[in-house]
């Protein structure tokens, strides 16, 4: 292990948060939480190298950015999940406030138009359609190979019970082992084409000396 040196603006010191690679040299960070309070910010790592010119100087440009979004975004929040559905398309599932406030709240973000969007849930419960999968936080969240789903496992969830007097309820958290399906993702196709490319074009010449564009 090494400790690397990086760049611009770092996040605080935080637990619960998640990071997703989104390209070959970046990964997205969104909330967390830390000294008492939960975040909602959002930052990108670059680990990309430098050009071939400074290759002698540094292996490496490691750098953070604190990206200024628009739109609606989650609140404050740790322990939820984050998944990439397209190339510019990042899925934020559930997690928990500062105040203990478990969601069951489902959001996008677009890298390329830095914009959140929040969406109405449609999964698979056992086996019936539902808006409805319960709060969660702590779960854990995979994408079929079309990254056209999100298979939902487990997690800590809350979920009302009566108490000892009369007509009075109160909540309390369980640990679950359901598996469940989150359907009709956003997809980098419902937005258009993305403003910036996630790679760099090359070119090179062909055999009959024209140059070509390759991604």
């Amino acid at each position: 292990f090494s400790t690397i040196e990086t760049k611009g603006t770092k996040p605080s010191m935080r637990s619960g948060h998640s990071s997703t690679r989104i390209s070959e040299h970046e990964f997205l960070v969104f909330g967390g939480t830390g000294e008492s309070k939960c975040y909602n910010d959002t930052f990108l790592f670059d680990r990309r190298m430098f050009t071939i010119l400074l290759v002698l100087l540094t292996t490496g440009n490691y750098s953070w950015t604190e990206l200024k979004t628009t739109g609606e975004a989650p609140s404050p929040r740790f322990f939820h999940t984050a998944n990439a559905t397209s190339d510019n398309i990042v899925v934020f599932y559930g997690g928990t406030s500062t105040e203990g406030h478990i969601t069951s709240d489902l959001y996008s973000f677009d890298i390329n138009k830095q914009l959140w969007r929040s969406h109405e849930l449609k999964a698979m419960g056992g086996m019936e359609e539902t808006s409805d999968l319960g709060a969660r936080c702590q779960h854990t969240v995979d994408l079929n190979p079309s990254r056209s789903k999100l298979f939902v496992f487990g997690g800590r969830r809350t979920e009302i019970v009566p108490s000892s007097k009369k007509s009075v309820y109160k909540t309390r958290s369980v640990y679950v082992n359901d598996v469940s399906i989150i359907f009709h993702l956003p997809q980098f196709g419902q937005y258009g084409p993305p403003i910036r490319p996630r790679t760099s074009k090359k070119e090179k010449k062909d055999k009959s000396g024209k140059k070509e564009a390759l991604k």
